[in-house]
C-alpha cells in the first residue's frame, strides 16, 4: 500500500493510537480503548436520554474513485462495495459506500476533492422531530432544510459554530 502507520501513542485519556493515511491522504486513526483509560471507566455514564442519535451511520471522507482493487480500503480494511451513486450532470465522479467487516456502519466516499466534505453521519427515527429538537436547542444558529439524498432517505446537513460539518439521516427509506 505504501503507507506508512505513526509510532504509537498514548493520548490524554489513556489509550494508544496508530494513525495511517489512506490512499487519498486521509488520517485514519486507530485507538485501542485501554481497560484503565477513560473512555472504558467512562463508558455509558455521561449518556443522556436526551441524544439526538444514539448510532453513527456513516463517516464521509474525500476521495478518488474508489475500486475492489484499492489498496488501503479494500486491501488492508477488507471493506466491500454496498453501492455507488453516480453524481449531478455537471459533477463529475460518484458517491461510493464501503461496508466495514462486521458492521452496519459503512464509509461514504466522495470523488471530489472536497476538503469541507468530511462528516460524522448520526442515524435518527424521525427527522421531523431532530429538527424540532435542533432548532430548541441551537438557539440563534439557523438549521436548514431537509433534503431527500440519493438513497432516498430524509437527510439534514448543519455546519457548527467551529465550521465543522455534520449529517442526520432517517433509518428507513421514503415511500
Amino acid at each position: 500500500m505504501g503507507a506508512k502507520p505513526s509510532v504509537v501513542t498514548t493520548d490524554g485519556a489513556g489509550n494508544e493510537i496508530l494513525t495511517v493515511q489512506d490512499s487519498w491522504g486521509n488520517n485514519v486513526e486507530f485507538i485501542d480503548l485501554k481497560n484503565n483509560g477513560l473512555h472504558r471507566k467512562s463508558k455509558g455514564r455521561f449518556l443522556s436520554e436526551n441524544r439526538i442519535s444514539k448510532r453513527i451511520h456513516h463517516a464521509g471522507l474525500p476521495a478518488g474513485d474508489v475500486d475492489d482493487k484499492d489498496p488501503f480500503w479494500v486491501g488492508v480494511m477488507k471493506c466491500w462495495e454496498i453501492i455507488r451513486y453516480p453524481l449531478e450532470k455537471d459533477e463529475p465522479g460518484v458517491i461510493h459506500y464501503l461496508g466495514l467487516v462486521e458492521s452496519t456502519e459503512s464509509i461514504e466516499h466522495y470523488a471530489q476533492r472536497d476538503e469541507n466534505f468530511s462528516h460524522p453521519c448520526f442515524l435518527v427515527d424521525d427527522m421531523q422531530e431532530t429538527i424540532y429538537t435542533l432548532k430548541e436547542r441551537r438557539g440563534k444558529y439557523q438549521i436548514g432544510r431537509p433534503s431527500i439524498g440519493r438513497t432516498k432517505r430524509w437527510l439534514l446537513n448543519l455546519t457548527t459554530p467551529d465550521n465543522t460539518r455534520v449529517e442526520f439521516t432517517e433509518a428507513f427509506c421514503i415511500k
